[in-house]
């Protein structure tokens, strides 16, 4: 029985992905301990190189998270080498109000930010994306980084 619930669960959640997605990964950072040197790597095939994307970052993190905000850096690397690094400030907390900026359910907060617009990828092939924190310190309280690449209308 538990088997044929497990079954239908699945079809169910790939029968719902969204068609203009082409990546969606969320990490696990362990013990809730996002450490400098722990940057998470995602690889993503684009076997389709003539769209528009737009490329999201994800943070799934705790409610009593203390930035508001946080400094990333992301490093895309291209099928044949190219790479473009960028650093982007991550809003956490409203800066006047000091609520958070993400969906909350509970002590769980999920917080997005687009930080590529529009982008066409020049080649087919894997692409990495290495997302890194640059703060002074861990980050306490990140229970998960995640990417998502949807495909723009």
């Amino acid at each position: 029985m538990k088997k044929i619930a497990l079954l239908c669960f699945a079809v169910l959640f790939f029968s719902c992905q969204d068609s203009s997605t082409l990546f969606k990964e969320h990490q696990s950072i362990a013990m809730l301990r996002w450490e400098k040197t722990q940057p998470r790597i995602f690889s993503v095939e684009v076997k389709d190189n003539k769209p528009v994307y737009s490329a999201t970052i994800a943070l799934r993190h705790s409610s009593k998270l203390e930035y508001g905000d946080i400094s990333l850096t992301i490093k895309m690397v291209s099928p044949s080498g190219k790479e473009k690094i960028a650093n982007y400030i991550m809003p956490i907390r409203d800066r006047k109000t000091g609520e958070l900026k993400g969906s909350a359910m509970g002590d769980m907060c999920d917080t997005e930010m687009i930080f590529l617009e529009k982008i066409t990828f020049e080649e087919v092939g894997k692409y990495s994306f290495e997302v890194s924190h640059t703060m002074k310190e861990e980050i306490i309280s990140i229970l998960e980084v995640g990417l998502i690449i949807q495909k723009l209308p």
